[in-house]
């Protein structure tokens, strides 16, 4: 498609356009095509080393791919300022749990989202805004903890107050990476609960959720793109065409078993072929 605006009157959130990433004669991504309507709740998956990160950072204006576009919102990346870019998009990360000034409350943790810093102490916010963070951290199962040194929160708690602190800034897009890596069961749970409610949210922003497992997807997932190990697209589409044993087998290369479970995932891969190739068998 030319030009650097969407034609249509109600564009997708993202849609990568036969986006390829080439580095020093290795193809990282081959053509990878797929959109996540607005307000549409999308997942990627895919093995360590399918390209899910290099897409990401491709989404928020950090790298540029070699052949093909991204587009946010309608608009092409690289056509507009990156400041605008990222205003549009926030990003919750498993990893970005300790960032913050030890003596925080999680109502200032929150708040930072309005302002895209990691502290709030030298921005005088008004009483509306604080309102609206305490509202959004009340949304995520935080009324409590509001004057809680974030410090002390537990690490499901910590992610769920970053989830409230990437809705404040009300962008169109809400990339949640890889959020429930190092969570208990309850955590995690906790969590893919809380992303379900925002889901319903008439309001809501797009939800792009980024994961290696298949039980790290809520429930509300509507398009999926399963990347393979040569960073392709394995699969694409809705989840009942994508969560399949064979699309994760293929994309994996790895006998896996995909089942479903009241709308949730369950994957199993079988380690009984790697165990006899240790042992020499």
């Amino acid at each position: 498609m030319s030009g650097t605006s969407h034609p249509s009157k109600n564009p997708p959130a993202i849609w990568f356009d036969a986006v390829g990433l080439r580095r020093k004669h290795r193809d990282i991504l081959q053509g990878i095509s797929w959109q996540l309507p607005a307000q549409g709740v999308g997942a990627i998956l895919g093995p360590n080393g399918s390209g899910k990160s290099t897409l990401l950072r491709m989404a928020t204006g950090y790298i540029w791919p070699t052949s093909g576009s991204v587009w946010i919102g309608g608009r092409q990346v690289g056509s507009f300022p990156v400041v605008e870019l990222r205003k549009d998009v926030s990003i919750v990360e498993g990893t970005f749990v300790e960032p913050f000034y030890h003596a925080m409350s999680t109502l200032e943790v929150v708040a930072t989202g309005l302002l895209g810093k990691l502290v709030v102490a030298y921005d005088a916010l008004t009483p509306t805004q604080w309102e609206r963070a305490a509202r959004t951290a009340n949304m995520v199962g935080l009324a409590r903890q509001l004057d809680q040194p974030y410090r002390t929160l537990s690490t499901g708690e910590r992610m769920r107050a970053l989830l409230a602190r990437g809705m404040m800034a009300k962008p169109t897009l809400l990339i949640l990476d890889e959020c429930t890596n190092g969570l208990d069961l309850p955590g995690r749970e906790a969590f893919l609960a809380t992303v379900e409610a925002l889901c319903r949210l008439p309001d809501r922003p797009a939800v792009l959720v980024i994961t290696h497992y298949a039980e790290e997807l809520p429930a509300c997932v509507e398009q999926i793109l399963l990347l393979n190990q040569r960073g392709c697209v394995g699969a694409q589409g809705l989840p009942a065409a994508v969560m399949t044993s064979e699309n994760f087998s293929a994309a994996y290369n790895w006998p896996i078993t995909i089942r479903s479970d009241g709308g949730r995932y369950v994957g199993e891969a079988r380690r009984a072929d790697w165990v006899a190739s240790l042992r020499g068998g």
